[in-house]
């Protein structure tokens, strides 16, 4: 093992494949018994995500537990399209939430499948969050705007983690990212 000094940067890029974190991804993708959080190269920025990451997995069981208990506003009820929207999205929001977390402690060997669905799931889920975006609470001159630009931005990195599925910093971004509403929900109070 070489020296701390020796060690690449994790210089994260959207078109670069060669950051540390896709190096390491690409040397145990045969690898049926080691998983990325054992090889991960723990850098601020990566230890900041995780942080980001471990305190959203929280909120997120706290914003799903919330919309188990209290019924939906009758505006996602009213029509058939968006009551079938509105459960395609938690669906594939919660796909997307177990695959994204867990992406960290698969084997290496399934690490793209593992992305691979992160990655359809978040784009289901971002097609139904923009079906949605008319009508989310809130100054509608304000959130609508935020809310489709969020999406916009999940979508490109849910791209760039299908063209990068060994990239384990671009499971973790796409992670946090999805995990905004469930901040937003969390400092609205609602």
């Amino acid at each position: 093992m070489g020296s701390i000094l020796n060690t690449p940067k994790n210089d994260y890029s959207f078109l670069n494949d060669q950051t540390i974190d896709c190096v390491i991804g690409e040397s145990i993708k045969d690898d049926s018994g080691t998983a990325i959080w054992e090889r991960a190269y723990y850098d601020p920025f990566l230890v900041q995500q995780l942080c980001v990451g471990l305190l959203s997995m929280i909120v997120n069981f706290g914003v799903v537990y919330y919309h188990i208990i209290v019924p939906v506003h009758p505006k996602f009820q009213l029509r058939f399209a968006r009551r079938w929207g509105m459960h395609i999205h938690v669906l594939s929001g919660l796909i997307e939430i177990f695959f994204g977390f867990s992406y960290w402690f698969v084997p290496g060997s399934v690490l793209s499948t593992w992305a691979t669905v992160q990655c359809i799931a978040s784009f289901i889920h971002c097609i139904t969050a923009y079906y949605q975006a008319p009508i989310v609470f809130g100054v509608q001159a304000f959130m609508v705007p935020a809310y489709v630009f969020v999406v916009t931005i999940k979508w490109i990195c849910a791209i760039n983690l299908l063209l990068n599925p060994l990239c384990y910093v671009r499971s973790l971004v796409l992670f946090n990212i999805l995990s905004i509403y469930a901040w937003v929900r969390v400092f609205v109070a609602t």
